[in-house]
């Protein structure tokens, strides 16, 4: 990681690494729940899955 386009590359790496973490560790919701009735777990794996 010598070049800027290196380190930019290896920073978005660790971003899609760590969303991918959290999306695997925090169960999702059913599809059909209402935004308003979402878990904590539900809403976390949702913004960590982008």
């Amino acid at each position: 990681m010598k070049t800027k386009g290196g380190k930019i590359g290896g920073i978005l790496m660790l971003i899609a690494a760590i969303g991918n973490f959290l999306a695997g560790i925090f169960n999702t919701d059913p599809i059909h729940t209402l935004p308003e009735n979402m878990t904590t777990s539900g809403s976390v794996h949702t913004g960590a899955a982008g």
